[in-house]
């Protein structure tokens, strides 16, 4: 499924199940084609799978969107790239 969340300039690609098993993760939504606007600012590349954000986990694309939309202060995203490497990238709103 995929989802657009134009206000963040990226599309969210849910994951399934099996594929989050095989990869040792219990919540993730992987980063799809990104456009002009905040996460190409961030640098976050396509394929990264983000796993939560300030610590919640993030499973539905829509919830993480208006996660993000929302906060206020310090940002934590965490995640894994294709390789499989924990990463995260932090902002400030």
């Amino acid at each position: 499924e995929v989802y657009d969340a134009t206000s963040l300039g990226v599309q969210f690609l849910t994951i399934p199940d099996a594929e989050k098993a095989s990869l040792n993760l219990k919540s993730g939504v992987r980063v799809g084609k990104v456009k002009n606007g905040f996460f190409k600012k961030l640098g976050i590349p396509e394929g990264f799978i983000i796993t939560s954000v300030n610590s919640r986990p993030m499973n539905d694309p829509e919830e993480l969107t208006d996660i993000i939309e929302k906060i206020r202060g310090k940002v934590i995203i965490r995640g894994v790239n294709n390789q499989g490497l924990g990463g995260y990238y932090t902002f400030y709103f």
